[in-house]
């Protein structure tokens, strides 16, 4: 669109290229179960409730526009505030995941015959695994799903909420766009824990569980975003770079806790969080000039703007580092 400034032509860009990306998502959603499209949740709540809030501010695009209601919002924007989960406090966080975990124990035992309430003979929690990486578990999405009740799952409200990705992504003229290539290798399955199968981290509540859960977080962006899709596209960097920052606030407490020295290195952050912004947002303008603007940069030039480096040289960075700390979490935890 001629009408577009620079920085605005950069973001739509980076629009297309995340529904580009959530079409993907969707086609291949038989193959890699519902279990990873609960895990997507937050990353999808990032992406949608931003295309709508940037699209209905920017003058050229407002006629086309697709502007939710206000429960429509609401919802969203609770998908995207769960993406913040590893910032909170790890005593909060504790408390969340306990309270959660303790749920999911009292519904499961409530349904199963008496003798296996009285042996714990139930299952208490399911992993979801990609390959033979653990990338999510039902105890945190339980956390990711807004106003999430056993027995009291409202299916219509969530259709209808669902259906806004399908509306938003042919708003921006996606929808009849060929999906990206997936990597058809990656074994996708569910793993139930609790009764006879005892959790690697045991059966019973500890802080270990809330290590566990992080770093489902972290193999969930390695493998069910980075390497399940081939290409190299811009969403992949969004998406890896979040995870990457809120678990950096997280890492001093869980080494105090621990007593750890698990690490992870901070370069591709800014004091300012300038960077996260522009990640986390549609705010190229808000760091770039109009003159600023590389256009044959698929971030306009951002990331050699701040770190005098490619975008595709920081994504790879920041999932090595990711890497290293999913591997120093999983030798902790004996698996």
């Amino acid at each position: 669109m001629n009408s577009l400034t620079k920085t605005e032509q950069v973001n739509l860009n980076l629009i297309k290229d995340d529904m580009l990306f959530l079409l993907t998502v969707t086609k291949n959603r038989l193959r890699s179960g519902s279990s990873y499209h609960v895990a997507f949740l937050p990353y999808m709540g990032m992406i949608i409730d931003g295309c709508e809030t940037w699209s209905n501010k920017v003058s050229a695009l407002k006629t086309q526009a697709l502007k939710f209601s206000k429960e429509e919002k609401q919802y969203y924007s609770e998908l995207r505030s769960s993406i913040k989960l590893w910032e909170t406090p790890f005593s909060d966080l504790f408390d969340l995941l306990e309270q959660k975990y303790h749920e999911s124990d009292h519904h499961f035992s409530s349904v199963c015959k008496p003798i296996a309430k009285t042996l714990r003979l139930y299952d208490i929690f399911g992993s979801y695994v990609i390959d033979d990486a653990f990338c999510d578990n039902t105890i945190l999405d339980m956390l990711f799903i807004p106003r999430f009740e056993y027995n009291h799952i409202d299916g219509e409200y969530i259709r209808r909420m669902a259906e806004l990705s399908g509306k938003i992504i042919q708003s921006f003229g996606m929808a009849q766009a060929s999906s990206l290539k997936t990597d058809n290798s990656i074994c996708f399955r569910t793993k139930d824990f609790g009764g006879f199968v005892k959790s690697p981290i045991g059966n019973n509540y500890s802080a270990k569980f809330v290590l566990f859960s992080m770093l489902c977080a972290i193999n969930f962006v390695l493998y069910g975003i980075d390497r399940y899709i081939i290409p190299e596209i811009t969403t992949k960097l969004r998406l890896v770079y979040i995870q990457y920052y809120y678990i950096l606030q997280q890492l001093p407490q869980v080494n105090s806790i621990f007593n750890t020295q698990f690490y992870l290195n901070n370069q591709w952050t800014d004091s300012k969080g300038v960077f996260r912004n522009c990640m986390a947002h549609y705010a190229i303008g808000v760091t770039m000039t109009q003159d600023e603007v590389v256009e044959s940069d698929a971030f306009g030039g951002l990331t050699e703007k701040l770190f005098g480096i490619d975008w595709l040289s920081v994504k790879n960075s920041i999932v090595k580092e990711l890497h290293q700390l999913s591997k120093q979490i999983e030798y902790y935890l004996g698996f």
